[in-house]
């Protein structure tokens, strides 16, 4: 009886043991899911960003124009965290030299991006541009490049939308809009389509374009200098047109 009760110990022992060491493994192996669970997201939020804002400069994959923009994919400049931080916040320009290529051009300062965005940034490039797996498990490597094309023919079609649109109200609203009136009794509509007219126009071309002109691709690889000159004058010639257009408007009576 001793002897068998002693052998059922052990056994109960055993089974405690390997049920723990068990636990143990699901345990471990549920925390290295969730972490590479977590690493993945990271690369892909890193992958997102390079994608829409350094991939038109530096390309796809890091490789850089020679010449023209440095290679980041086996720059050893880019292992430096800190290094490569300030560079995305601050910018940089001047001369340097990758791979005994000169460099001498100006890079713009991302000051806009998140945290979270510079951290998902600097584990990609830092992590040699590894595209994350796709969801259903094929590595996006394979599909093509992700580009601004579809975004760009998007936001083209947006603009033409509302082009249309526009059109069409300016073409069934033009004799309200451009007639003349008699100031001591203008009709209500009337002077709240000219009154909207006039707000639009000004936000437009004193807010909307200079905006657009100055954070496309070309300008923002302007010194800064020739960026602010650049913005002065398309606000002040939007300026400008509007108000001539005001005093005309308001000579002919229509406004």
């Amino acid at each position: 009886m001793n002897s068998g009760g002693r052998g059922l110990g052990r056994a109960t022992v055993l089974m405690i043991v390997a049920a723990l060491v068990a636990v143990g493994s699901v345990g471990a192996s549920a925390q290295e899911s969730e972490g590479d669970t977590a690493d993945a997201a990271l690369l892909q939020a890193g992958f997102d960003t390079y994608t829409t804002q350094c991939a038109g400069c530096h390309q796809p994959g890091g490789t850089g124009i020679a010449g023209t923009f440095p290679p980041l994919n086996g720059n050893p400049a880019v292992q430096d965290t800190a290094y490569l931080i300030q560079t995305i916040r601050n910018g940089k320009q001047g001369a340097l030299v990758v791979d005994g290529v000169d460099y001498d051009g100006v890079m713009p300062a991302f000051s806009t991006l998140s945290a979270d965005q510079i951290e998902g940034l600097v584990a990609y490039v830092q992590g040699g541009f590894v595209v994350p797996a796709a969801p259903g498990g094929d590595n996006a490597a394979a599909l093509p490049v992700a580009t601004g094309a579809l975004p760009d023919l998007a936001g083209m079609a947006i603009v033409a939308a509302f082009a249309l649109a526009a059109a069409v109200g300016v073409l069934v609203l033009s004799p309200r809009i451009i007639s003349t009136l008699d100031r001591l009794d203008v009709p209500w509509l009337d002077a709240w389509l000219r009154s909207a007219i006039i707000v639009v126009y000004f936000i437009v071309a004193t807010v909307a374009v200079p905006s657009i002109v100055l954070q496309s691709e070309t300008v923002s690889r302007l010194d800064r200098s020739v960026q602010d000159v650049l913005g002065v004058g398309l606000w002040t010639g939007g300026l400008a047109v509007g108000l001539i257009g005001l005093w005309y408007t308001h000579r002919e009576r229509r406004i």
